[in-house]
């Protein structure tokens, strides 16, 4: 019985020392494991039946080669069920709805603009003066906010996967805060310095201003439900307000302004209730709320690289439309850019192929997070270099689905460009040139930029944003340098080459360094001791 005893420790034991570095090096190893668990020289031969911890160290480190050893001929069975398989194929569909209802509200932005003219911030009826401000507004609260809701969705996730609820609230006001400051801020100085250097005309920065502000807000509360998984209601809340916003405009005298501000406003309210809600179902919310347990050092010093990403992120999307817009005939009227619906509706059009493949993300990410949890379960050091090969398998199987997806994107898009059921069947303006020329080489542009988008993901998910950083950077000097150069020297409209060109630096640059990533995969499992 005694004897049975010291048995199962030893074998605990050889659990406890696989979970805490998985296969040791050497003996030396094991015994330095064995000797931190505080056990000593003399509690060995009463413990565990052996003489000295040198002994028991050999028989430690022995039977985890032999389990690792019993191991090999399942892992090779699993390399090969890293290829896409018909369980891959259900899930993708699945994850594809997922990631499609994510963007599903800005579809039913799109839907309502066609059948009504009107959304819950654009109304077609708006002269370009007004466009330009909305737009600008638009801009102005995803560049202002990208940085600080891909913060949130780094840093909470953090504490939320540790069930640190506290830390969660607390985390999630600090943030919110810190990004309505941030609108606030820039949106008031642009405000001074409009009605000082008159550079913009006055009362449409002021305009500008009042939508960044109420659309920022929006994207600040929508960022943390994400982390929470709480998304189906971000759907329901925008389309809500979109048909109180709507009733505004239909029933009522008012300024298209004032119902546009008061259905964002609405769902800013209605989504800021249900945090609340959500918090003080899970014993989190504390209306006494400070600061003083947040360490903002802490935050920016781990996240710092994420928030410059997010800020460059929207910044770069939205380049080529700066670019072409700061370069029209017709008069200014104290702008430093003017709206230019042609180019416009282009790019609208051809943003179908980035939000189509939406879905392909949600699958690749969830099916490469779940070959990294195989990976640090199952795999023996041994075979790490063949697994390594597995994800690049992974990879390119969503890469093949992205390009199927994007291949069916284009379609639908030339159906909407060239058929008579599409575009012109629905709005009195008919596409013209410049639109379909845009909307063609911004839908290459979309799908290099689909691709990146993927390869970031990646990178995000194995906590190396350095690269997207860098990446992105780099991508947004050759977009700049390429739009200026076509835009000024050939026609306006061809600034959309910059967008194209620097996406395709961006797919190579992001797919060459994640391509090496994988290669060097048993390095990284290594290190991971």
């Amino acid at each position: 019985m005694e004897e049975e005893v010291k048995n199962d420790k030893v074998e605990q034991l050889v659990f406890l020392v696989q979970k805490r570095v998985g296969k040791p090096m050497s003996v030396n190893v094991t015994q330095a494991i064995i000797e931190s668990f505080g056990i000593r020289e003399i509690d060995v031969q009463n413990d565990y039946g052996f003489t000295s911890i040198s002994n028991l160290s050999q028989i430690v480190y022995k039977k985890i080669l032999e389990r690792y050893s019993n191991k090999i001929p399942l892992e090779k069975s699993n390399i090969m069920s890293i290829k896409l398989t018909k369980e891959d194929i259900k899930d993708f569909f699945k994850d594809y709805l997922i990631g499609i209802f994510y963007v599903f509200p800005i579809f039913f932005q799109v839907f309502c603009v066609v059948v009504f003219g009107y959304s819950l911030w654009v109304y077609s009826d708006f002269n370009i003066l007004q466009s330009t401000s909305a737009v600008i507004g638009v801009i102005t609260s995803l560049v202002l906010t990208g940085g600080v809701v891909t913060v949130i969705s780094k840093q909470i996730s953090f504490y939320w996967n540790h069930k640190n609820n506290k830390m969660v609230f607390q985390t999630t006001v600090y943030l919110i805060k810190f990004g309505l400051k941030l609108l606030f801020f820039v949106n008031a100085v642009f405000v001074l310095l409009s009605f000082l250097l008159e550079f913009f005309a006055f009362q449409m920065a002021i305009l500008s201003g009042i939508y960044s502000l109420f659309i920022g807000s929006m994207l600040l509360m929508i960022a943390p439900l994400y982390v929470f998984k709480e998304r189906i209601i971000i759907p329901v809340v925008i389309i809500v307000g979109s048909v109180f916003s709507l009733g505004l405009k239909v029933f009522t005298p008012l300024y298209i302004y004032f119902t546009h501000w008061i259905g964002l406003g609405f769902v800013v309210l209605i989504l800021w209730l249900y945090l609340v809600r959500f918090f003080k179902k899970h014993n989190a919310y504390d209306p006494s709320y400070t600061v003083k347990d947040v360490k903002r050092e802490f935050v920016v010093y781990n996240n710092y690289v994420y928030f410059f990403y997010g800020m460059l992120f929207f910044l770069y999307v939205f380049l080529d439309r700066i670019i072409a817009w700061s370069l029209h005939e017709k008069e200014r009227f104290l702008y430093f850019i003017f709206f230019e619906k042609d180019y416009e509706i282009g790019m609208d059009i051809a943003l179908l192929t980035y939000l189509l493949v939406a879905g392909v993300f949600e699958f690749g990410i969830v099916r490469f997070a779940k070959l990294l949890d195989r990976l640090q379960s199952e795999v023996t050091l041994s075979s790490i270099q063949n697994y390594g090969k597995g994800f690049i398998d992974n990879y390119l199987g969503n890469f093949l689905l992205l390009l199927i997806t994007s291949g069916v994107a284009f379609i639908i898009e030339l159906f909407i460009l060239y058929s008579p059921h599409g575009y012109d069947a629905f709005f009195e303006i008919k596409l013209n040139s410049i639109n379909r020329q845009v909307c063609i080489i911004g839908s290459l542009g979309y799908f290099f930029f689909s691709c990146s988008v993927l390869n970031v993901l990646h990178f995000f998910t194995l906590g190396q944003p350095q690269i997207p950083l860098k990446s992105i950077l780099y991508s947004f000097v050759i977009n700049l340098v390429f739009g200026l150069f076509f835009s000024r020297f050939f026609s306006y409209d061809l600034s959309v080459v910059g967008f194209l060109v620097g996406n395709v630096f961006f797919m190579l640059f992001t797919s060459y360094h994640l391509y090496k990533f994988f290669k060097k995969m048993d390095y990284y499992y290594y290190a991971s001791f």
